[in-house]
């Protein structure tokens, strides 16, 4: 399982108003959690080739009204074992919140290519169909 500490995006998540996080012994570890609910957020980590990772950008990209659309567009984008865009994903376990941001694999560190996108209420539970 990922850990939040290691994502890129942490830093950026951490200055949000509706995430809390608290830091485990030591600092090792941390709880997320998503404060309008209390629900504990869970970090993914995917990898895509190309093809499926600009599929990916598009969705994350896409306006509040297109959404709906790029998600069943997206229902059949597969991971890959090794590829070179990079998805950091935090999801509350009650799916009202979804945190997305897409890196690209580029002299050995990874570059984003989207903003950090937050979604929240029915669009997170959308956008969480997908994993």
């Amino acid at each position: 399982m990922a850990s939040f500490n290691n994502l890129e995006m942490a830093q950026a998540l951490s200055h949000d108003s509706r995430v809390t996080i608290n830091k485990g012994f030591l600092g090792f570890g941390a709880k997320v959690v998503y404060q309008p609910t209390q629900s504990p957020i869970h970090v993914m980590l995917r990898e895509y080739n190309a093809d499926n990772g600009a599929r990916m950008e598009n969705l994350i990209n896409a306006p509040a009204d297109r959404l709906e659309a790029e998600v069943e567009k997206g229902k059949d984008i597969q991971d890959a074992q090794i590829g070179s865009m990079h998805l950091e994903a935090c999801i509350s376990r009650d799916r009202q919140f979804v945190a997305l941001q897409m890196f690209h694999f580029v002299d050995f560190k990874y570059k984003p290519v989207t903003p950090l996108r937050i979604f929240e209420g029915h669009e997170a539970q959308l956008v969480s169909s997908l994993f």
